[in-house]
């Protein structure tokens, strides 16, 4: 179940339950975001492959039923994209996060957060008690 996306002109706010499925809804809505602030498609085709990989990311980490919130700003040449959801690991061990950014050797999964990094022009990761925020800001490429 997900609320209804509030915008603000630029900004696109949405929460989710664990549900998969609303990552295709998250993509449309960001796109339509996009699309109505003039981004370029390649930044724009770059920012819902990260919409997708981050808001996957929240659903596989996050214990049923917690709330994810994505929040989308469109401006200009930049877009930034940050995802918050539930986390019950313990922010101060450094292995989460490193874990978290890298790929384990011939894994198939965890390739995810390296493929952001690669596209975006900042990643940050903020863990609090009990939530992580993984941000990504986004520039159009000349």
């Amino acid at each position: 179940m997900s609320g209804t996306p509030r915008s603000e002109p630029g900004i696109l706010r949405m929460v989710f339950r664990s549900d998969t499925g609303e990552v295709r809804r998250a993509r449309r809505e960001v796109g339509r975001l996009l699309d109505d602030h003039g981004v370029v498609a390649e930044l724009a085709e770059r920012t819902l492959l990260v919409v997708s990989e981050l808001v996957t990311n929240a659903f596989e980490a996050s214990p049923a039923l917690e709330a994810i919130e994505l929040v989308v700003t469109a401006g200009g040449s930049m877009v930034s994209v940050g995802v918050e959801n539930a986390c019950t690991a313990d922010p101060s061990t450094i292995a989460f996060v490193a874990s978290t950014i890298m790929p384990v050797a011939c894994s198939e999964r965890g390739r995810g957060l390296p493929l952001v990094a690669a596209t975006a022009a900042r990643l940050s990761i903020t863990l609090g008690p009990g939530r992580v925020r993984v941000g990504a800001d986004l520039m159009e490429r000349s």
